[in-house]
């Protein structure tokens, strides 16, 4: 749906400010929807609506934010704060992730080991 301007960022690291500092509604949902999942209900909704009940989620004051016709502003250094929320977010996510993967891929393993000291004890068994 939105492509990360993060290319952008390589060649001119003010083209990446200003794309983030002027975030359009939906865009600005996408990328920070992660830190109150819980805030913008399911289905469709207005994008500026959308935005609002996020940054009352996020709980941000009413003097770090402007929302504009099609585009939030944000006040110098609201933006590199809610990214750190953001990569900390991400990071528990990502290890709670990990975590559940590691646990499946141990159960498995467990339940092999389990499977093939059954096949011994009735290999062993059926020899006498």
């Amino acid at each position: 749906m939105f492509t990360d301007p993060l290319p952008l960022c390589i060649y001119n690291y003010a083209v990446y400010s200003i794309l983030l500092t002027l975030s359009l509604y939906a865009y600005a949902v996408y990328r920070y929807a992660i830190l109150a999942p819980k805030a913008i209900p399911a289905g469709f909704m207005d994008g500026r609506k959308a935005c609002e009940l996020l940054v009352d989620a996020v709980q941000l004051e009413s003097n770090e934010y402007r929302m504009g016709n099609s585009k939030v502003f944000f006040k110098a250094g609201v933006l590199g704060r809610l990214e750190d929320l953001r990569d900390v977010r991400l990071g528990e996510v990502l290890t709670q992730f990990q975590s559940y993967c590691r646990g499946y891929l141990m159960r498995k393993m467990y339940k092999k080991l389990l499977d093939q000291r059954y096949v011994r004890t009735c290999m062993c068994q059926s020899r006498f």
